[in-house]
């Protein structure tokens, strides 16, 4: 153990504790931190928290500061009461909003390290979020980004602050392998908020397809994530899915799972992990399927290329192509129960050199200890 490591506190500051993957990741980022020696608190402003077990268990404690609106001064004051209360040493904030919060208290508290962490990808997210933060990158110690494809966009709109910038891929938790295929079995999970993003439909329209050309296996879908679009709750894209469904008559072949915090029981008893995203940042979906040896059917996006080993620890598939879509599906449906399971280790494999909670916790560990 690092001998200046004890007694360094760490603040991690998010939105919430839902079930989204930067919130995961804060959740193992603090876990991690803390089998460093370091002295981990996490700090919040919406009172959900689906974590609350795991962080208790790990005596890690949480803080929430209740927030009536995105310029409420009481909550920033509080804010600010705890980070001064906890001396609070190195200050890691996920997202745009927490990050322009955690910059104007950098700004008042000089001595206060901070590093901040973009979780998204440029074009997912909206200007008013990330005009604010942005004016005032220069005040962070380090930025983080957990793909390649952001920390490639940061270095080009913000070239003087290169040597700040950092790729720090996602690390998952816990890591196990758990595949167990069945002949003429297909069980298929997806991952995410059910959108036009996460393109629910062209798995609907995929299965379908799948279920016609191999009348006889049996089918189930997985589907877990939030049954709403965007953070306005709106279910109308998750209507017309349930439309879908009924009007395919697919509807005994597809449950939807809802938002869970371990998803640990869903992909134990799956073959096969489908995102079919338009975008992202980095996939905690895929991270997490790899890490139980379930192989995966991604769209060639954004980092995907970088994980994804085409037919060896899953498959690439051009974004909203259905055809391609129903061609992988086919494709992993009809290997031997010996086939899949060498490309089940392959992707465990995958996860344990690539993203490793340990591995992620390391990288900021030395940020922490290398701090100016």
């Amino acid at each position: 153990m690092n001998n200046k490591s004890p007694n360094i506190k760490i603040g991690l500051f998010i939105d919430s504790l839902g079930t989204g993957g930067a919130q995961r990741q804060t959740v193992n980022l603090a876990i991690g931190l803390k089998s460093k020696g370091l002295i981990p608190i996490i700090i919040i402003y919406s009172d959900t928290n689906y974590f609350q077990e795991v962080l208790d268990k790990e005596s890690i404690p949480v803080y929430y500061v209740k927030r009536r609106n995105i310029a409420d001064p009481f909550f920033f004051f509080q804010f600010l009461r705890i980070l001064k209360n906890e001396k609070i040493d190195l200050l890691i904030a996920m997202l745009f909003i927490p990050s322009g919060y955690a910059l104007v208290a950098k700004v008042l508290l000089p001595s206060l390290h901070l590093i901040i962490s973009e979780r998204s990808f440029e074009a997912k997210t909206r200007n008013k979020e990330k005009i604010f933060p942005r004016k005032l990158y220069r005040w962070a110690n380090y930025i983080t980004a957990n793909s390649k494809s952001q920390t490639l966009q940061l270095e080009q709109l913000f070239p003087n602050l290169r040597e700040k910038i950092k790729y720090i891929p996602n690390g998952v938790h816990d890591q196990e392998y758990l595949y167990q295929p069945k002949e003429n079995e297909l069980t298929v999970v997806s991952i995410g908020r059910v959108s036009f993003l996460k393109d629910t439909k062209v798995l609907i329209k995929a299965i379908y397809r799948l279920k016609v050309l191999i009348p006889n296996m049996k089918l189930k879908v997985f589907w877990v994530g939030a049954k709403f679009d965007s953070n306005s709750e709106d279910c109308s894209y998750y209507t017309s899915c349930c439309e879908m469904l009924k009007e395919l008559g697919m509807d005994n072949y597809w449950e939807w799972i809802g938002q869970i915090s371990d998803v640990k029981t869903v992909l134990a008893k799956s073959d096969l992990l489908v995102h079919m995203s338009h975008g992202e940042g980095f996939p905690n979906a895929i991270c997490e399927a790899l890490s139980f040896g379930i192989p995966v059917i991604a769209s060639a996006v954004m980092d995907h290329p970088f994980i994804i080993n085409h037919k060896k620890n899953g498959y690439l598939v051009e974004s909203g192509n259905l055809e391609g879509l129903v061609g992988a599906l086919h494709h992993f449906a009809l290997k031997s129960i010996e086939q899949r399971s060498q490309m089940s280790k392959n992707a465990f494999q995958t996860a344990q050199v690539s993203f490793s909670l340990e591995k992620m916790t390391s990288r900021y560990y030395q940020l922490i200890m290398n701090r100016n």
